[in-house]
């Protein structure tokens, strides 16, 4: 399949170089002789013929430069297979089965014959009228008033949020706290191994800030399927402390790419 690739510049405009294209999965060199920046060629037109994706190196004869490019897989569209129309089966009615109403039996009520009470009269109590001495004031008894105890109110302990992971560009061969917020994405997660970011487009270099206490990756590929690909040559750096959202401190690891380019690209964090 035809494909054209372009290098637009290994850090010295106007002038000339032997270029080396020389893929990070093999030791195949490809020399594509002394050329002036930019340079477009068709891999297809090499011998022998061959396609270029993935990751490369490209290496300048006199070691000057060194950078890396990013050459996108063309693949072919999949013509979709039309799917099949079912025909529903039909579901058979089903006719009720009449029950009969069963005669009510009538209730019989018995006859009560009702006795004689003799009505009894009450023998009268005698009231008393208490005696007061007119020369002796009483004393009022004293009305007590409840006192209402407040019911105390729960404080809420502050809890650390939960874990996620920082990712995106930044160019500085270094970053600190207040860069990451202010650049880097964030996305909530326990384990991010078996699971991929996205780098977006943009010159700089590729980071990763993963919460110490929670698992870490073993590499890191060029893919969004599971741990194969190319290789995304990556250090840890050191470690970094951020405030999370309640104000408690998170220790990071600073993962960054070996070098800075430019394209989108698809990070797996493998096991």
């Amino acid at each position: 399949m035809s494909q054209v690739i372009t290098i637009q510049s290994v850090n010295f405009v106007g002038e000339t170089a032997n270029v080396l294209f020389k893929p990070d999965n093999d030791d195949i060199t490809i020399n594509l002789g002394y050329v002036t920046l930019p340079f477009t060629f068709d891999p297809s037109l090499l011998v022998p013929p061959r396609e270029i994706y993935g990751f490369y190196t490209i290496l300048v004869e006199n070691g000057i430069c060194a950078n890396i490019l990013n050459v996108p897989r063309s693949t072919p569209t999949p013509t979709p297979t039309p799917t099949p129309t079912r025909t529903p089966t039909p579901t058979p009615s089903i006719t009720p089965t009449s029950t009969a109403t069963p005669t009510p039996t009538p209730s019989v009520t018995p006859s009560v014959t009702p006795s004689h009470t003799p009505t009894r009269t009450p023998t009268p109590t005698p009231s008393v009228t208490p005696t007061t001495n007119p020369c002796i004031t009483p004393t009022p008894t004293p009305t007590s008033t409840p006192t209402s105890t407040p019911t105390p109110t729960p404080t809420k302990t502050p809890t650390p949020d939960l874990p996620g992971i920082y990712f995106g560009k930044f160019t500085g061969f270094t970053i600190n706290s207040t860069e990451v917020v202010a650049n880097l994405s964030f996305i909530y997660t326990n384990d991010p191994t078996n699971d991929f970011i996205t780098y977006p487009l943009g010159s700089a270099y590729g980071y990763i800030l993963i919460p110490t206490s929670i698992p870490q990756p073993t590499g890191f590929r060029d893919s969004s399927g599971g741990c194969f690909g190319f290789n995304i040559p990556t250090n840890n750096i050191g470690q970094i402390i951020i405030i999370d959202g309640n104000g408690f401190p998170i220790t990071y690891n600073v993962y960054r790419t070996f070098y800075s380019f430019f394209g989108q690209v698809d990070c797996w964090m493998c096991t």
